[in-house]
């Protein structure tokens, strides 16, 4: 008799939590049904939106560009020669200063030879000793 009332306990228990999850379960389906239309509004609305982004795009494509005398005029900046780092004078002065500063630091001589070390840098064996011979030479005298 005992047994069978502690049994019963748990299965009220269980019929409890069962309970209980199904109003959890009601709870998320009644959030989710008044969430689906403002889903499907949105969902109408791109669709339509679609829809009208491709109407243009069929037009545009079926219209002929040198008929209606839209043509694509050709970028700024194509073809034209500026100098846009300043004027000339003062890039080269600004070249001998840095000359003199590696000169200076380095010494003539030396700085040619870390030059022509650099300029003679070739890939032989691969990418990796390569940048590895590279990073030597730029960082010789650096330290």
């Amino acid at each position: 008799m005992i047994a069978a009332e502690a049994e019963l306990v748990d299965l009220n228990q269980r019929v409890g939590e069962l309970a209980s999850n199904l109003n959890e379960l009601l709870g998320s389906l009644t959030k989710l049904e008044t969430w689906i239309p403002s889903v499907d509004t949105g969902i109408q609305a791109l669709n339509k939106a679609v829809e009208g982004i491709a109407a243009r795009v069929t037009v545009l494509e079926n219209s002929p560009a040198a008929a209606s005398g839209m043509t694509t005029p050709t970028p700024i900046g194509h073809g034209e020669t500026k100098n846009h780092q300043g004027d000339e004078s003062k890039a080269l002065a600004a070249q001998d200063r840095s000359l003199v500063k590696v000169h200076s630091k380095f010494g003539k001589d030396k700085y040619q030879e870390h030059l022509e070390e650099l300029e003679g840098l070739r890939l032989i064996v691969g990418v990796e000793e390569y940048y590895t011979k590279f990073e030597e030479l730029m960082h010789r005298d650096s330290l």
